[in-house]
């Protein structure tokens, strides 16, 4: 077929697989460049790991992402990759559990994040967003409430 190539009987790549796998790469190339000037950053370490997810390489994703947040367990980054990273892995688990250290505004990040969509429909997920937009509320109300007594 025209803009597809085989991989294995039955199984063909198309044109648009093989662009987003090259994307990958070329992602991987850049961010092991910053990772061999300094091995102790999390958040390229954290970047590795969801791209090795991305290209299926599961055992890399799962080692690199453990190690990032060794590094880094409270870099909004870091749990930024976590999540992609577990989620790309099909460990919503282990992703939900890394939101423990999130700030709020990452929560509402990820919930608008495109490759999270499913992930943001998830029960426990929707349970930590309420809770941090009820906690923002109670902020306001106790602010403005202040406000109003000076």
């Amino acid at each position: 077929m025209p803009g597809q190539r085989a991989l294995a009987p039955g199984l063909v790549l198309s044109k648009s697989a093989r662009d987003a796998n090259a994307a990958y790469r070329r992602a991987m190339d850049l961010a092991m460049a910053t990772l061999k000037e300094n091995p102790r950053l999390g958040y390229p370490r954290g970047y590795v790991a969801y791209i090795a997810a991305r290209l299926g390489d599961r055992k890399r994703a799962e080692d690199e992402i453990a190690q990032a947040l060794q590094l880094s367990p409270r870099g909004a980054k870091v749990i930024r990759s976590a999540v992609l990273t577990y989620e790309a892995l099909g460990q919503r688990d282990r992703a939900i559990q890394v939101l423990d250290s999130a700030p709020p505004y990452l929560l509402r990040e990820l919930d608008r994040h495109p490759d999270l969509a499913d992930f943001s429909r998830d029960s426990r997920f929707r349970q930590l967003v309420a809770k941090i937009q009820t906690e923002v509320n109670r902020n306001v109300h106790h602010s403005q409430c202040s406000q109003s007594r000076s």
